[in-house]
């Protein structure tokens, strides 16, 4: 199974390195595809994430806590916030950073 998936990888590079233009219109053939007809999904799917996090976070688990009963949490909620807001705004510079 793994050399198989390894051929198949270095066959999937050698084709994109050999034949730019095919694989380019490949590529945009298939995103056009997706696209036009299952961005319903990807939309769909991010709706039901949200119900599913709003459910869990007004059921009883809601009030869930990691750790011992009687841990305190090590940072307050704005910080935590703040960190996790601070590390998507990271991932979003390094990501589109290339782009610049």
């Amino acid at each position: 199974a793994v050399v198989s998936t390894q051929s198949t990888g270095v066959a999937f590079v050698l084709w994109c390195i050999l034949d730019t233009e095919g694989a380019s219109s490949s590529f945009q053939t298939a995103k056009t595809y997706f696209t036009q007809n299952f961005a319903w999904t990807y939309i769909g799917s991010l709706n039901c994430w949200g119900a599913v996090i709003l459910v869990v976070y007004f059921s009883k688990y809601g009030n869930l806590k990691l750790g011992r009963e009687d841990d305190e949490p090590e940072y307050p909620d704005g910080s935590w916030f703040a960190m996790l807001f601070a590390c998507g705004v990271g991932v979003g510079l390094f990501f589109y950073g290339v782009a610049e």
